[in-house]
């Protein structure tokens, strides 16, 4: 997969203090109850709650958070932004990395990332999940609340 967008799995210091740059925090979770992605952007009032049932995965609903992510920040037609999106998922960053992959998943996600860095800088970070930072806490309190709507 070529990348028009750049992944980085190291922890992220700092970028989410940036003013110059739109920090977008994506989430996935599980429960009994079922499946969700989260994704909170305080800059553009992004606050997404998507239930995906009770047969996805973890790994399946942090990769849906981050193409979500990228769709919103693309359907507000933000242009010529540093956007960071950040996510405590090194497994989806690292897949994502890849050069080649046969999932769908990934592909869509793929695909909504090379479309949002069509006009902008696009990086992908790994931030440490329930580490306190605000964005990331609030993408996990959407994620979480997802998992108990219907689909």
């Amino acid at each position: 997969m070529d990348k028009t967008y750049k992944i980085n799995t190291e922890e992220a210091s700092n970028c989410y203090t940036n003013p110059d740059t739109l920090d977008v925090y994506t989430d996935g979770s599980k429960t009994d109850t079922g499946t969700g992605a989260g994704v909170y952007c305080q800059d553009l009032n992004i606050r997404i709650a998507q239930a995906l049932g009770k047969h996805n995965s973890v790994f399946q609903a942090e990769c849906v958070g981050i193409t979500t992510a990228a769709v919103a920040v693309t359907n507000r037609q933000v242009t010529n932004f540093n956007i960071n999106i950040l996510s405590d998922s090194q497994a989806v960053l690292k897949a994502l990395a890849k050069h080649s992959t046969t999932s769908k998943l990934l592909l869509d996600c793929h695909k909504a990332l090379t479309k949002l860095a069509t006009n902008n800088t696009v990086i992908l970070r790994w931030i440490k999940g329930h580490s306190g930072i605000l964005g990331n806490e609030a993408a996990d309190e959407l994620a979480r609340r997802a998992t108990t709507l219907k689909v």
